[in-house]
């Protein structure tokens, strides 16, 4: 199994730089700490962050990501969120949003695994993040 090749993250939660060990820092890079409520965040040299982590946006932070999406085309977002915040995390994806973790009781060690699995396999979202996003948010359901 090949190595896993160096992951750039933009954090917009200064509380998560502190889920990443020393040991972590050796596939992962935080080249951006940001403020949800503050302007989108430029990287200096427009260097394209490979993962955004983004706290569950409310009502005025879907157009943050929806800004994300445009500034960081080919950057990963990702939701970190509670599971009764379904319809919040509907809108962060169709904002442009690309997966979905749950955060309750999610450990650093699940957190920074989560990530690598999503960066190496292009995995969106879990099994457990898939079934309650899609149990608590009406709209996402079909009838066929």
């Amino acid at each position: 199994m090949s190595a896993l090749r160096h992951i750039r993250l933009m954090l917009d939660l200064q509380t998560l730089v502190s889920f990443f060990t020393s040991s972590d820092r050796d596939v992962f890079e935080i080249v951006s700490v940001f403020d949800a409520a503050g302007p989108v965040p430029t990287i200096a040299g427009r260097i394209q962050p490979d993962v955004i982590v983004f706290n569950v946006p409310g009502d005025t932070n879907v157009g943050l990501i929806a800004r994300l999406r445009r500034t960081y085309p080919s950057s990963v977002i990702i939701v970190w969120a509670s599971p009764g915040e379904a319809g919040e995390v509907g809108a962060a994806i169709e904002a442009g949003a690309d997966s979905y973790l749950l955060n309750d009781n999610t450990s650093p060690v699940e957190l920074v695994e989560a990530l690598k699995l999503i960066c190496q396999a292009g995995v969106s979202l879990f099994p457990r993040s898939a079934a309650d996003f899609l149990t608590l948010q009406p709209k996402a359901q079909k009838t066929l």
